[in-house]
């Protein structure tokens, strides 16, 4: 019941009944006018007819138009029936809508963007970066409360919130016609579900999957083709061991399954960088210097260093991109010396 209630107060008006009723209204217009030959008379009863508040005409010769004018006063009536309420709900919600500073759903012409499932600390972060980029993005979150809905709110995203069917849901945000979809929700039941319904809309679509269990991440990489599913854990575990280490990681970057740490590392006194070049270093395996700052050169980071069999000194620094297993083995290095 929950979920129908939701999904009708995301319902709209029909455009194309609002049309219709609106010709109608249009059509019985001309009709009186035809007839009358006054455009302030036929205006001033059409309003009233739309209004329902016009009298009926008496019988007789007399009356202008005679039986059509009487029928143009009956359908401009019975329309104002459906017309009236409907125009003023719009102008209501429209009202409303422009008061709280809300973003509409995505409108029939949203296509290429980024569907967002889940408005917590990382689906607020990325709908933010992705629309960053110039890239469009609907964000779809479940729970009224959820502190990101305000903050893609400001960005002025569309946001679709309430416990609509999820399907219904990914319909409205247009997902058979965006580019991604990102379900980064806390649940991973419901990022697989999201998952499965928009493959099931458009089955091409390019899919990120947030989950918590490592294991069940890669048997959902290697089950569905399109679905790059993440976990967490496997993600953030290398850098929070690196900087337990002393490591200056600046960044992890996923590459498949795989897990990429960007760190940047001091050659000072006690280390085995001291007195070894880049050669040296790298022939640890699993590490390659991207980067070398010299220590008479703080601010700049020389990215294609050519005197590659330098040796480091006293404060230089290198920026490295390195596994896991290749940031143990500079450890090593720095454990045993030169």
């Amino acid at each position: 019941m929950a979920a129908g209630r939701a999904a009708l107060l995301h319902r709209r008006p029909a455009p194309a009944g609002l049309t219709t009723a609106l010709a109608a209204v249009l059509l019985g217009g001309w009709v009186i006018w035809y007839y009358n030959g006054s455009i302030g008379w036929a205006a001033y009863l059409t309003l009233l007819d739309l209004a329902g508040a016009a009298q009926p005409d008496q019988p007789g010769p007399g009356t202008p138009g005679g039986p059509w004018v009487r029928l143009a006063q009956v359908v401009v009536t019975f329309c104002g029936i459906t017309f009236v309420p409907v125009a003023t709900a719009i102008v209501v919600d429209m009202l409303a809508t422009g008061r709280r500073g809300l973003p509409r759903a995505p409108g029939s012409r949203t296509r290429g963007h980024v569907v967002v499932v889940g408005l917590g600390n990382v689906g607020t972060r990325v709908a933010a970066l992705v629309h960053e980029t110039g890239v469009p993005v609907v964000c779809i979150e479940r729970d009224p409360q959820a502190r990101g809905i305000a903050a893609v709110r400001a960005l002025g995203l569309p946001v679709l919130v309430g416990d609509a069917p999820l399907e219904s849901q990914l319909r409205r945000a247009r997902v058979q016609y965006s580019r991604a979809l990102v379900a980064v929700t806390t649940d991973d039941a419901a990022n697989l579900e999201a998952a499965l319904e928009a493959r099931a809309v458009r089955p091409e679509v390019r899919i990120v999957v947030r989950l918590f269990d490592d294991d069940f991440a890669h048997h959902v990489y290697a089950t569905l083709g399109n679905v790059a599913s993440r976990s967490v854990s496997y993600l953030s575990a290398p850098a929070f061991a690196a900087a337990l280490m002393g490591r200056e990681v600046l960044g992890t970057l996923s590459v498949y399954r795989h897990v990429l740490l960007i760190a940047e590392l001091t050659a000072e006194e006690g280390t085995g960088l001291l007195g070894r070049d880049t050669h040296e270093i790298e022939g640890a395996g699993g590490v390659r210097v991207i980067a070398v700052r010299l220590a008479r050169r703080p601010g700049d980071h020389q990215w294609n260093f050519a005197d590659r069999a330098r040796r480091l000194e006293t404060g230089d620094r290198i920026v490295v991109a390195a596994t896991r297993s290749g940031l143990a083995r500079i450890n090593t290095l720095d454990s045993g010396g030169s």
